[in-house]
C-alpha cells in the first residue's frame, strides 16, 4: 500500500481530495442526530438493542456490555441545534424519559453520562470515482452514508476489503480500481434510499409521523415484497436488494401515508 494513499474524512484527506481532482456528492440531510454514551444501565437487559419512535423523535440504543450503551436521539431538520448547548446531557436524558412505549425508559434517563453529547447532521456523501493517480479513498473519506443505519464500519471494512484485493491482484493504476468504484457507487446508492426510508418514516419533520410509522410498520409485518426487502438488505448487505426495489418512489408512498 506504500504506493497510495487513503483515510477517513478528516481536514487532510479533505486535503488529498482536492488535490487529487475528486469531488463530493452530497444530500441535504432529512434529519439530526445526537449521540451520548451512557454508563449505568446495569439494570436494563442487553439481548437487545432500541429502537423506538416517539412523538418527534427516533430514540436508539445500542448495549456496549456492562450496562454501557450508545443512545441516539434523532429529530428532523428543525431539531439541529435541539440537543445543544450547556445543559445538552440532561436535555438528551430527559427525552429518554418520556417515551411511553418503553417500559424501561425510566433507568435510560437516570443512567450516567460517559462522554460529551454530540450532534451530526444525517447527511449522505459519495463519489463515482473514489480514485486518482496513487490515491484510492475508502471509508468516510470516499463519502459516507445517513448515520441513522448505522452502516459506517460496514461501508469502510468492504472498501478495505475490496481494494486489498484489486491491490493484490495487481491494480496499480487509477483504471485499475474502476470495479472498486461501480461496486461502492452501487452500494450507496441502495444505501442512500435505505436511510432515507427510515428517515422519512421516523424522524422527518412532519404533521403525519404517526401514520407514515404505521405504514411502515404495516409493510414490514406483512413482509411487503416491495419494502421488507429494502429494509432487511441494511442488515444482509445492500448487495441483496434486487435493482428494481432501489426506487426512490416509496418515499413518497411513506410521505403521503
Amino acid at each position: 500500500m506504500s504506493r497510495f494513499r487513503s483515510g477517513t474524512s478528516t481536514s487532510a484527506t479533505r486535503t488529498v481530495r482536492r488535490q487529487a481532482g475528486i469531488s463530493l456528492q452530497r444530500d441535504h440531510p432529512v434529519n439530526y442526530i445526537a449521540g451520548l454514551l451512557v454508563d449505568g444501565l446495569a439494570g436494563i437487559p442487553d439481548d437487545h438493542d432500541v429502537l423506538v419512535g416517539d412523538g418527534d423523535l427516533l430514540l436508539l440504543m445500542f448495549h456496549q456490555d456492562g450496562g454501557r450503551a450508545r443512545l441516539y436521539l434523532c429529530p428532523g431538520r428543525s431539531g439541529q441545534h435541539r440537543f445543544a448547548g450547556p445543559d445538552a446531557v440532561a436535555r438528551f436524558l430527559a427525552a429518554w424519559r418520556n417515551p411511553s412505549c418503553y417500559p424501561l425508559s425510566s433507568l435510560v434517563a437516570a443512567g450516567s453520562p460517559a462522554g460529551p453529547c454530540a450532534t451530526y447532521p444525517g447527511d449522505d456523501t459519495w463519489t463515482d470515482t473514489p480514485f486518482a493517480d496513487r490515491v484510492v479513498l475508502v471509508g468516510d473519506a470516499a463519502g459516507h452514508n445517513d448515520p441513522i443505519i448505522g452502516q459506517g464500519l460496514s461501508i469502510s471494512m468492504r472498501d478495505a476489503r475490496i481494494v486489498r484485493d484489486l491491490i493484490l491482484a495487481g491494480a496499480r493504476q487509477p483504471a485499475d480500481f474502476a470495479p472498486y468504484g461501480r461496486e461502492r457507487s452501487d452500494r450507496m446508492r441502495t444505501l442512500r434510499l435505505i436511510a432515507d426510508v427510515i428517515s422519512v418514516a421516523y424522524a422527518e419533520d412532519a404533521d403525519n409521523r404517526l401514520a407514515r410509522r404505521l405504514f411502515l410498520a404495516e409493510k414490514m409485518a406483512s413482509m411487503d415484497a416491495e419494502v421488507s426487502p429494502l429494509l432487511v438488505g441494511s442488515f444482509t448487505g445492500p448487495e441483496t436488494v434486487p435493482d428494481h426495489l432501489v426506487n426512490p418512489g416509496i418515499l413518497d408512498r411513506i410521505r403521503n401515508a
